[in-house]
């Protein structure tokens, strides 16, 4: 992070092994389950992928860097309006729970950049958030956000 930059940083507990928290992740059939209303493909890297998210209206098309199996996903994206980059980390704490880091960079220190970094920082909590509703316990927080949803 260079000076005068900002980073969103969200840290998590899963209730559930590392491999079903990845695969959540990066099989589009899961993610639209929590975070998108639709995903072209699963994540790997350099696919081209096409995320849609229905309950605000907007198309993503994020750059796939790096995917890991197990371990972590890095893409870059614009969903703040400038272009960021994504890292999702994931750990074991034990073998029924994941540690889930991701880290959105790098947001100017302006009003606008502070801005952006809040507006992003709610944003992953609600992945987070509806990842672990679904997850543990089968529940959509994102269905019924839009009639589209399904």
């Amino acid at each position: 992070m260079a000076k005068g930059e900002i980073n969103v940083e969200i840290t998590a507990r899963v209730l559930k092994p590392v491999p079903e928290v990845f695969q959540a992740i990066v099989d589009p059939e899961k993610l639209s389950k929590f975070f998108v209303s639709d995903a072209s493909a699963p994540l790997a890297a350099a696919q081209k992928v096409n995320w849609k998210f229905a309950d605000v209206g907007a198309e993503l098309d994020p750059e796939i860097e790096a995917v890991e199996r197990d371990k972590r996903i890095v893409f870059t994206w614009d969903a703040s309006g400038q272009k960021a980059r994504v890292e999702i980390e994931l750990a074991s704490y034990d073998e029924q729970s994941t540690k889930i880091h991701i880290v959105e960079s790098a947001f100017q220190m302006t009003a606008r950049g502070v801005q952006r970094a809040l507006e992003q920082a709610k944003g992953w909590t609600d992945f987070v958030d509806s990842m672990r509703a679904y997850l543990e316990f089968g529940v959509r927080l994102r269905r019924g956000r839009t009639k589209d949803l399904h």
